[in-house]
């Protein structure tokens, strides 16, 4: 494979995987929204991976009624799965892991087990609770 052809590859693995992870964040910022959370979008941030090459990507921040928190961007190389987004509460630190897998979003924790319920507005709704009820 030639240099450009490669690069090439990254460009189309990296658009499809931002086009996700924008699908996500304005999904959230849309539930949060409903609820009159103050939401933010932060300094974007540079990744750079091994299919991807280097990518910019901004990461949520989350304002509830009872805490903060953070939808960060992991990245998509990650083992086992398509892609990787946490939830993450201040100051505790605590947080959840969005895992892509087979085209959906699951929700893991950091034990490695994975949430009972699929991921969507009333899950999002329950894990925000949970993280921020600590921080």
């Amino acid at each position: 494979m030639s240099a450009t052809s490669a690069t090439a590859e990254k460009n189309g693995v990296a658009e499809k995987w931002l086009a996700t992870v924008e699908r996500l964040m304005c999904q959230i910022e849309k539930w949060a929204a409903e609820k009159d959370w103050l939401v933010a979008r932060l300094e974007p941030k540079s990744v750079t991976e091994q299919s991807t090459g280097t990518y910019s990507v901004s990461d949520l921040r989350i304002r509830t009624n009872s805490g903060v928190l953070d939808v960060a961007v992991v990245g998509r190389d990650i083992t086992g799965a398509e892609g990787r987004v946490d939830l993450v509460a201040f100051p505790t630190m605590d947080r959840f892991m969005l895992v892509r897998t087979s085209g959906k979003w699951v929700v893991e924790t950091d034990l490695g087990f994975r949430w009972p319920r699929k991921w969507g507005k009333a899950t999002f709704m329950e894990l925000a609770r949970m993280l921020t009820r600590t921080s």
